[in-house]
């Protein structure tokens, strides 16, 4: 349904737009509040690219996925006090996709240990401990685990007389039909999971000059940039937002290491640039982690309950993954690379042949080599963020020319484009070629792609469908004028 938008008074100065739900962003960086992002990883004045800024990236998206945790928790806690299983379970499935995600923030804090090694401050049977960071720190893990304690009284409290029996019942015989068994079974998946991050993040080694926690994540800006994404009523509007900032924060600092590594390799300091490719490259793991939490939890009518909310704010107006990640950086890392490996005078893709089959003759021979195949692994992951990130306009947008919020005349065949526009760089595609490796998400010759993708399936039906929808309920959206964006920021050059 359309919801009429407020008229300011006359003589009085434009205000934001709202309708029934709260406010309509103007912006992108204004709908994931991007400038509290950007001043908390400020904070600490952190060498750019090091690995103290890496790891403190680690715990600034733990922050806001703990803060996100918190209203989650209470809102299972009000809908079982209310008995109504069903729609609590619904918030745990998300509050499992959040675990998730900070299951994958300590596998990185893991794997950046593992990287770049921190050395004890000093040596010998008195040699005190490296410096670390831990979550036990948070205050706003304290306030999530005092969400957790106020949920159990509630559901504790549920189960006295026959509400025993009947957890008893679910538990015992229930399967996943069974809202109730749903329920118990995502928050035993909490609990478990919970501590699997909480003992990776517990005290993760530092290299000295980390300030405080909370100096160190700018806990209070973070909870700003949460605590403002809400409207009224109960939507999922503040978990979307949360799962593009948890991104925001990692990408900006992948991005930092990325040119780091260019850098690196221009200079022939190629060990270096090896380890920076390695740290991107695991700082991009939850970022893929949160676009699948999305598809997962978020359903087709919950998004377009909040569409509107979202104004003219579009993925594509983001700074850090947009425009850094997938096109300044990515153009210039490419780029650099097919050079770099030309330098000996032979055809890049000669060269990149070369590199392989000598790759085990001399250490400085498999340094080459490993260098290229951290940009591989690197790109591996890019792919897989866009697969993922397809998702949302398949199954929020739909196909048959649905427009987005900023007047693109087909989501769903625009997104689908910038994957092929990004595997056709030419330096790409030669390297990769070189390696005997394939680009692209798909294969065209596949039986059950080819299947899906074809008139008589279920998927395109659904696709079909989804768009008609969708442009019912949004008939504003079709009628707008596309107008192309065009970035106010300058290019990136490492």
């Amino acid at each position: 349904m359309e919801k009429p938008l407020p008229q300011p008074e006359a003589g009085t100065a434009p205000g934001p737009q709202c309708n029934a739900l709260g406010r309509i962003a103007e912006s992108y960086d204004i709908l994931h509040n991007i400038p509290s992002l950007n001043a908390a990883r400020r904070q600490g004045n952190l060498p750019i690219a090091s690995y103290n800024s890496a790891v403190r990236t680690v715990f600034q998206g733990a922050e806001v996925a703990l803060l996100n945790l918190t209203r989650l928790t209470d809102r299972v806690s009000c809908h079982v006090a209310r008995s109504n299983p069903a729609r609590a379970s619904v918030f745990a499935r998300w509050l499992v996709g959040l675990h998730t995600i900070l299951r994958r923030l300590g596998t990185t804090a893991a794997e950046l240990r593992i990287l770049h090694a921190c050395a004890a401050s000093n040596e010998g049977p008195d040699a005190s401990p490296p410096e670390s960071m831990s979550i036990k720190s948070s205050t706003a893990l304290q306030g999530y685990v005092e969400a957790v304690q106020r949920m159990d009284g509630v559901l504790m409290g549920s189960f006295s007389g026959q509400g025993l029996e009947r957890v008893k019942l679910s538990l015992g015989k229930g399967t996943h039909d069974d809202a109730l068994y749903s329920l118990l079974h995502s928050l035993r998946l909490v609990a478990h999971d919970g501590s699997k991050w909480e003992a990776d993040l517990y005290a993760v080694p530092t290299e000295p000059g980390m300030p405080p926690y909370e100096d160190a994540v700018g806990g209070l800006l973070l909870a700003s940039a949460v605590k403002t994404a809400s409207l009224a009523g109960e939507t999922f509007y503040g978990e979307f937002v949360c799962l593009h900032q948890i991104p925001e924060l990692l990408c900006d600092e992948a991005n930092d290491h990325v040119e780091a590594a260019i850098r690196h390799f221009r200079a022939d300091a190629l060990s270096q640039a090896v380890e920076q490719l390695a740290q991107a490259r695991a700082l991009l793991g939850a970022v893929v982690e949160s676009q699948r939490v999305m598809v997962e939890c978020l359903a087709t009518t919950e998004y377009h309950f909040f569409r509107e909310n979202l104004g003219p704010a579009s993925g594509i107006h983001s700074l850090a993954i947009r425009q850094h990640m997938f096109r300044d950086l990515f153009s210039c890392l490419w780029n650099d690379l097919e050079a770099w490996t030309a330098r000996g005078g032979l055809h890049a893709e000669a060269a990149t042949r070369e590199l392989t089959h000598q790759r085990h003759e001399s250490a400085p021979a498999w340094l080459k080599h490993a260098l290229l195949t951290e940009a591989f692994r690197l790109h591996q992951l890019h792919e897989e963020w866009r697969h993922e990130h397809l998702h949302m306009p398949r199954n929020c947008l739909g196909s048959g020319g649905t427009k987005s919020m900023i007047g693109v005349p087909d989501g769903l065949e625009t997104v689908m484009r910038m994957r092929e526009t990004a595997n056709a760089q030419p330096s790409l595609k030669r390297l990769h070629k070189a390696r005997d490796l394939k680009l692209g998400g798909t294969e065209e010759k596949a039986p059950l792609g080819a299947y899906h993708r074809g008139a008589t399936s279920l998927d395109t039906f659904l696709k079909s469908l989804t768009g008609e929808i969708t442009r019912d309920f949004f008939p504003e959206v079709q009628g707008k004028e596309f107008c192309p964006f065009r970035s106010q920021h300058p290019v990136r050059k490492p």
